[in-house]
């Protein structure tokens, strides 16, 4: 998005158009890009593979495969964009579909970026759990509850 006045639009009123909100405008870019077949069977979507990674893309997709035939392939009009094609098993395709799937990129682009930030932590948690002694201090399961190596009973 790129940083405007806000400007009226030919109609003469500021609120038609593109604007989003006050001072901000979409550039041609950021509209989602979708083609739909002359008997609405089909409709395919444009990925930026630059914004979203191929591993997202073929996720968000997956969940699509129950409803609709789904397949990804390179756009010529688009240069390095992969189209998202979804074909309607029974009946037509609704343009709805395009807005699920871009809701569904940007949350599988957030699980991505989570298990990326956290996976190692997660990997240990699991590990701990089904562990039979202490993976990060292996020295305290071998005490004696008795002798009390670590002064646990008593007062600080």
């Amino acid at each position: 998005m790129e940083v405007l006045d806000r400007q009226e639009t030919p109609d003469g009123d500021p609120r038609h158009g593109d604007a989003l909100a006050s001072g901000l405008r979409l550039t041609r870019d950021v509209v989602l890009k979708l083609w739909r077949s002359e008997n609405d069977r089909n409709i395919a979507v444009a990925v930026e593979p630059t914004v979203y990674s191929v591993d997202v893309i073929l996720k968000a997709a997956y969940k699509f495969t129950g409803d609709y035939g789904v397949f990804l392939t390179r756009s010529a009009d688009l240069p390095g964009a992969l189209l998202a094609v979804f074909i309607a098993k029974d009946g037509t395709v609704s343009s709805d579909v395009a807005h699920r799937f871009a809701n569904e990129l940007v949350d599988q682009q957030i699980r991505a970026n989570l298990d990326a930030q956290f996976g190692p932590l997660r990997t240990m948690i699991v590990a701990q759990a089904f562990a039979e002694g202490n993976l990060l201090d292996p020295d305290r399961d071998g005490g004696d509850y008795q002798a009390d190596p670590r002064g646990a009973g008593h007062r600080r």
